[in-house]
């Protein structure tokens, strides 16, 4: 079965992989109205500026944007084998993550919310690095900083700021004040300094409407996708199964594992209130939740004994990723 082949064979996986965003890049190009399309507002913001450099090569831009999926998926694969499962060269987090998003609208567009990912991982990746650690004071200030400048091209990473300051508290030797102070720190700083650059070019009212509107304007679209709602049903099921097993294992588990897995589980906490909580929070916030929840679902898979289970929900998961992805190729015309 898949789930097995995945997780007893990394040469497998290292080979799979890159041939399933392959053959999705060529399908989105090749095929009639398949490709998907994004137009940013403004090009006079940071999250509008690749689409603006790109806009009349869309074949670069898909290019792009699947490169940028592969980057976050190297980089969430690192973090799973250096910090979370050590030396594991399992790719299953990777997969899980892939087939999480491949059905969002966001794939294959050039959204900004794919250059917040490659700061968002590292961010997560320089918290991790804290574990145990006296006084890392460079590490948090750079965790939060990284997840500040990923803000500037996905407002609403921001919103998973509490999750980080709970992490620099939660997870360094000794914390007291200065570490999720340095977190917060370290976030507010690319906002001052990106303040300050429009103040200075006298077009900070365009920064400031772009907030207000990343924040307060709704969309409605997402509760007309009934396959959507399903496919985050499910993944939410599993989740919260997941999440069970380990509070039953919590006291047998190591003290590393305990606190990560309760800063990925905050991080999941925080972006799934935020895309209900926020109107301006779209669709586009579930690649951000699709990160914790790929090692959360990741443990799920290595726990459960039971075989065949494992292998249905994995299955489920496949199979409605791919079928979300070819309603957004339009390959379904009745949606």
């Amino acid at each position: 079965m898949l789930l097995r082949l995945i997780k007893s064979n990394r040469n497998a996986g290292y080979l799979f992989f890159p041939l399933v965003l392959l053959g999705i890049f060529v399908l989105q190009l090749k095929l009639p109205g398949a490709l998907p399309d994004y137009a940013h507002e403004n090009a006079r913001l940071i999250p509008g500026l690749p689409e603006h450099l790109l806009q009349r090569f869309p074949a670069v831009k898909l290019l792009v944007a699947t490169l940028s999926v592969f980057a976050i998926s190297a980089l969430l694969f690192r973090i799973n084998r250096e910090f979370v499962f050590l030396n594991s060269w399992s790719m299953l987090p990777v997969f899980i993550f892939l087939f999480l998003v491949i059905g969002l609208p966001p794939y294959g567009q050039l959204h900004p919310v794919w250059f917040a990912g490659l700061f968002f991982l590292p961010a997560i990746s320089r918290l991790f690095q804290v574990y145990d650690v006296r006084k890392p004071y460079r590490n948090v200030f750079e965790s939060g900083f990284l997840l500040g400048v990923g803000s500037l091209f996905y407002f609403h990473l921001l919103f998973l700021l509490p999750a980080f300051v709970i992490g620099g508290k939660m997870i360094t030797r000794d914390a007291r004040w200065r570490e999720p102070f340095l977190v917060f720190l370290g976030a507010l700083i690319p906002w001052m300094l990106i303040f300050s650059v429009y103040f200075l070019v006298d077009l900070l009212p365009v920064l400031t409407e772009w907030v207000k509107v990343s924040v307060l304007q709704p969309d409605e679209s997402i509760l007309k996708n009934l396959p959507l709602l399903i496919f985050s049903g499910w993944s939410v099921l599993l989740i919260f199964s997941g999440s069970i097993t380990i509070l039953r294992q919590y006291s047998e588990k190591k003290v590393r594992f305990r606190k990560f897995f309760t800063f990925l589980f905050l991080t999941f906490l925080m972006s799934v209130l935020s895309f209900v909580l926020i109107p301006g929070c779209h669709s586009e916030m579930l690649v951000i939740t699709a990160v914790p929840v790929s090692f959360l679902l990741s443990n799920f898979f290595d726990t459960v004994k039971r075989s065949l289970i494992k292998e249905i929900a994995f299955a489920l998961i496949v199979v409605m990723g791919f079928t979300l992805l070819t309603i957004q190729m339009k390959l379904w015309p009745g949606f």
